[in-house]
């Protein structure tokens, strides 16, 4: 899975990991959207005009040499990568792919504007808002341009993930017979399960419309309240959050015949694997995510119980087959989810907790540049609900994004205030329930 050169490019085969993205991807291809497109925004206090989008543009072509992959095409099933020759190479590719936006704000652009962007990644600046859709640590610690294009940036092309997980599965002493059997009794078979209990959509056969988004935001205090509970029940607030929101779909579709809800744990990786090729790798190892099945009208805290133990999981090889287990689920997940879902009349919402962000992820201040908020948003096609949470400033995010052909937006907000609800309760918080917009 390594990169080899084929004339004037720089090739390598998606993964299993990138090509259940890419299958994933492929559903809104229909209605002239990305199913699944991310979009990250920060936005920063107020700044000059005429001194921010030089910053910005420079910043942007420093991050394309030191991490070349987010320049990359995807032919088929196939990654490819033009280096850079030439310093006009260079503004050709930022005229490309940075762009000035009129849109009053990027959650509006987001829901209403974008359609395929193709296989690149492309940053958005709004000064009507002051939101930069990728915030680049370029603007404090600014990279210098080398005097001489010579294409040596494809060095720092990233490993697959598979790449860098075969050493650890190689180094194993567990036997590959036994691995599809093992992944599948620990996780969700995505064949044999399928979709369970869902958020049941005004008409799960429309054709899809705009993304739209829905959120709760919890106060500091709240928020410091949910966090030390958790802590005493000897659980994450991601598996708090993920009983509350599997305990609130089943109760807002109580005529559904399933008794199942189908979800997925998700993994950041980088901390599992101290032999890391070079930092570039990295990102390959940002996600993963592992299926599983619970009883949908179980108890809050015995589905905590099934929860927990799979956040918790061990990842070294030589304790467990989780990598194996991994590589053997997403061999076949993604086109398969694809297929499930596109047969589903209700497909259990998906959550993804991104934890804190400040200081984990990013800083408050990057040289001139001071953040004042942070958003998430994916673009979904499907008739079922996105569900991302994280904290920014201390206070705990409940985000949804969904499309606005299947769920009315005040549906979707009174889920997540229900949501808010069912958390706070279960985990014995007695405090107001305001609200900070």
């Amino acid at each position: 899975m390594s990169w080899t050169q084929k004339g004037e490019y720089w090739v390598r085969p998606l993964d299993t990991f990138e090509k259940a993205c890419y299958i994933i991807g492929q559903r809104g291809k229909d209605v002239g959207h990305e199913h699944w497109l991310v979009m990250v925004t920060a936005k920063i206090e107020n700044c000059s005009k005429d001194e921010i989008i030089p910053a910005f543009q420079k910043a942007w072509k420093a991050l394309r040499l030191q991490c070349p992959d987010i320049a990359v095409d995807i032919e088929g099933y196939e990654k490819r990568y033009t280096p850079i020759r030439s310093a006009q190479d260079l503004e050709l590719w930022c005229n490309g792919t940075f762009h000035v936006e009129p849109a009053c704000s990027a959650d509006g652009f987001f829901t209403h504007e974008t359609g395929l962007m193709g296989s690149k990644v492309h940053c958005h600046w709004f000064p009507a808002s002051q939101e930069i859709s990728l915030l680049l640590s370029e603007i404090e610690s600014p990279s210098l341009f080398p005097p001489v294009y010579a294409g040596e940036e494809y060095q720092r092309l990233p490993y697959s993930m598979q790449d860098i997980t075969n050493a650890s599965i190689s180094s194993s002493t567990n036997q590959e017979g036994a691995l599809a059997e093992q992944a599948y009794q620990w996780f969700a078979h995505p064949q044999v399960d399928g979709p369970g209990i869902g958020l049941a959509p005004i008409n799960p056969h429309a054709n899809p419309g705009n993304t739209r988004i829905a959120e709760v935001i919890l106060s500091k205090d709240l928020t410091n309240e949910v966090c030390l509970s958790a802590r005493r029940l000897g659980i994450t607030v991601t598996t708090a959050v993920h009983a509350s929101m599997i305990s609130e779909t089943t109760r807002m579709n109580p005529s559904s015949a399933k008794t199942h809800h189908t979800s997925a744990c998700i993994f950041d990786l980088r901390k599992h694997f101290s032999s890391i090729r070079k930092p570039s790798d990295l990102p390959s190892l940002f996600i993963a995510a592992l299926p599983f099945n619970v009883d949908a009208h179980a108890h809050w805290r015995e589905l905590t119980e099934k929860i927990q133990p799979f956040y918790r999981s061990s990842w070294d090889p030589t304790e467990t087959n989780m990598i194996a287990a991994y590589q053997l689920t997403m061999e076949h997940v993604g086109e398969n989810i694809s297929q499930a879902w596109g047969r589903a009349d209700e497909p259990e919402p998906a959550l993804s907790s991104i934890g804190i962000i400040e200081g984990a992820f990013l800083n408050r201040f990057y040289g001139p540049v001071t953040i004042q908020d942070v958003s998430y948003c994916v673009s979904n096609s499907y008739s079922s609900i996105a569900h991302y949470c994280y904290t920014w400033g201390g206070k705990l995010r409940l985000r949804a994004c969904f499309n606005e052909a299947f769920y009315k937006d005040d549906y979707v907000q009174n889920w997540l205030f229900s949501l808010r609800r069912n958390l706070l309760q279960n985990l014995g918080v007695q405090r107001s329930l305001c609200v900070d917009h």
